[in-house]
């Protein structure tokens, strides 16, 4: 045997063994278009829809939309296989990097829309969060497989499009059940109560320390709150009128318990001088390996989730 031959064969062979089952799903998927159902869980009627979508989303935009269907993971990472799977097709224009990726794959349950460099701020990581949440997992759990990618794909073509209103419906979240209320409410009462408590007492007792916990602890529920009454955490504004009353009743008790034993509460902070802290302190074409794709790039943004 040549050296030659040798050395060819030792190269192969620690390629092979460096291989991973990662490595070899990336190799096997090949593009044919923008929609690529490689699980098989797509109806022909399905397919064309998201086809429609897809090509009519390049014709207005430029934007480049691949609709991907595994069966599995193989025990790769969706986030990191996506972000491979879109470098190697090179979605979207490469002086644009307009791509999107949907990707599903079935098996792990698992979903991630992959977003290039020139869309992350039109469809941001929470906005693309949401459209999966909202739109595909209910869907897919109802096992309407085809109608919920359609949705989805729908929606994801709308707001690169720039649609208000498809924006808008992207930024509120679905209603919370009653019961999951309930129990974030009774969770975040927990920080309230300590954290007004905290404050109560640093202001009875003057050992400004105190603070440190109480602010976060107490604030905590607070943003939340606020965020609820936004539309964009619990689309509640009840936990507000649960958590004021709840930091003004523990405030109120802090502040007397520590104006009348100021020494509890003295020199279980940091010490300085014996005394606590003070505040004194500081186009498409099967022929095409890349599958029709521009070139794009993307940076990572995105989201992903399991259903």
């Amino acid at each position: 045997m040549s050296l030659g031959v040798a050395i060819a064969l030792g190269v192969c062979s620690v390629h092979s063994l460096a291989a991973t089952p990662f490595d070899e799903l990336l190799g096997r998927l090949t593009p044919s278009g923008p929609i690529n159902d490689f699980a098989g869980i797509l109806s022909p009627a399905d397919r064309q829809a998201l086809l429609n979508v897809a090509t009519s989303l390049e014709k207005d935009t430029t934007a480049q939309l691949a609709v991907v269907t595994i069966r599995s993971l193989e025990g790769s990472n969706i986030d990191d296989f996506a972000n491979k799977l879109f470098a190697k097709w090179g979605i979207g224009q490469a002086d644009k990097n307009n791509g999107v990726l949907f990707l599903v794959a079935m098996d792990d349950r698992a979903a991630r829309i992959e977003v290039g460099y020139g869309l992350e701020g039109v469809l941001p990581d929470a906005r693309a969060g949401r459209l999966i949440e909202k739109t595909l997992f209910p869907a897919f759990r109802e096992s309407r497989h085809g109608p919920g990618l359609i949705e989805t794909a729908k929606q994801i073509a709308a707001i690169v499009r720039g649609d208000k209103a498809a924006i808008a419906a992207a930024e509120r979240a679905p209603s919370t059940k009653a019961s999951e209320l309930i129990v974030m409410t009774l969770f975040l009462s927990i920080f309230s109560a300590v954290g007004a408590f905290f404050v109560g007492a640093s202001l009875g007792s003057r050992q400004w320390y105190l603070l440190i916990w109480g602010i976060p602890f107490g604030g905590f529920p607070l943003l939340c709150d606020t965020l609820a009454m936004r539309g964009t955490t619990l689309n509640s504004s009840i936990p507000l009128f649960v958590h004021i009353p709840i930091a003004i009743l523990m405030g109120t008790l802090g502040y007397r318990v520590g104006k009348r034993h100021p020494n509890t509460f003295k020199g279980t902070g940091r010490r300085s001088g014996g005394r606590g802290w003070s505040s004194s302190g500081g186009g498409w074409s099967s022929g095409d390996s890349s599958g029709g794709f521009g070139g794009g790039r993307s940076g990572g943004g995105g989201a992903s989730g399991r259903w």
